[in-house]
């Protein structure tokens, strides 16, 4: 099964919503392929390779629809991450949270 897939199908209702969200937080526009992909898994599960290339890309770019999904997999993964650091309330994620903070204010 493909990893892509396996991912999306872990989301709950929720995940998904705030998902749509995350992925449109710098820019709402519309006719995201990203976010095209991400409903043809979430909607229909699994599909063939050449059916989800042909759907998006009906002139049949591979080069454009893998490059597409290596930003969808960024965007899962960002999310991901930034779920999981809003729901530990550790004093080890503040520590780091307040590293990361040092770090970026070195930097600038």
């Amino acid at each position: 099964m493909d990893a892509l897939l396996q991912i999306i199908q872990t989301f709950s209702k929720s995940d998904v919503s705030e998902f749509t969200s995350f992925i449109n937080r710098q820019k709402h526009k519309k006719n995201r392929k990203d976010l095209e992909l991400f409903w043809l898994f979430q909607k229909e599960g699994a599909l063939k390779q050449e059916e989800v290339l042909m759907r998006l890309y009906p002139d049949g770019n591979r080069v454009a629809y893998h490059a597409l999904r290596k930003k969808l997999i960024k965007h899962l993964c960002d999310y991901i991450f930034f779920k999981q650091l809003r729901e530990d309330d550790t004093a080890e994620t503040q520590i780091a949270a307040y590293i990361n903070l040092s770090r970026y204010l070195m930097d600038y």
